[in-house]
């Protein structure tokens, strides 16, 4: 049963961190602006495509690939991937001080390692 449900969230993060990448590839503008980042210039526009619709783009394909063939060694590199960009928001919060806007998205990257990493340990394939 926890093999099951490890399966399901680990498939549903990863659909949803691709739905995110089909929205910085098609709309960098608009979605990098809704995570505070103004992409105005045609180089900013490439870099949400390119970094951050890179990154949701690799976490949602290899988590998806995890759950389907219910193998968690796939998910070694989502885990370094939301391992780090958690924490980059650490020092942000240390340096600049936590504001209410930096807590949600350190939320959810913490709850999808805590998933991730459970997957990782529980989905192992003999």
């Amino acid at each position: 049963m926890l093999r099951l449900m490890l399966r399901l969230l680990v498939g549903l993060i990863g659909l949803l961190a691709l739905f995110m990448a089909a929205r910085l590839w098609l709309d960098p503008t608009s979605t990098a602006l809704k995570l505070g980042l103004m992409t105005q210039a045609v180089l900013g526009q490439a870099t949400a495509r390119a970094d951050l619709g890179g990154f949701f783009g690799v976490v949602g394909a290899l988590a998806v690939l995890a759950s389907i063939r219910s193998d968690g060694s796939r998910l070694t590199v989502p885990v370094f991937l939301i391992g780090a960009a958690l924490t980059g928001r650490v020092i942000t919060a240390i340096v600049s001080g936590i504001s209410p806007p930096l807590v949600p998205p350190m939320v959810v990257e913490a709850v999808i390692l805590v998933v991730f990493v459970a997957a990782w340990r529980n989905l192992r394939t003999a």
